[in-house]
């Protein structure tokens, strides 16, 4: 996410076409999801991280091990459901 004009207003870069998710709130930066190479006809960033579905699985419970994810009813999620999630968003978005 990015300030956009003079105000607080944020926006996921063009380059991500889903953006805002798993919220990292001590580096205050967002996952997104941009096609592979091969699927799209624009530039990312060399500078830009990419995860496989093991790694951002990992980030994703390092930040739950810091504040816990919740169901709809506020319990907090157990690991596994955590990687339920992570692989979940992932299946979502075709990979």
């Amino acid at each position: 996410m990015h300030r956009t004009g003079r105000g607080k207003s944020m926006k996921a870069p063009e380059w991500i076409e889903d953006g805002g998710y798993f919220y990292n709130p001590v580096t205050h930066e967002y996952i997104g999801w941009s096609p592979d190479l091969n699927a799209r006809k624009y530039y990312v960033p060399d500078t830009v991280e990419t995860y496989t579905l093991a790694e951002l699985t990992t980030y994703v419970q390092g930040l739950h091990a810091d504040r816990p994810m919740t169901d709809e009813e506020g319990n907090d999620l157990t690991d596994a459901q955590v990687a339920t999630r992570v692989s979940d968003w992932l299946d979502l978005r075709g990979n």
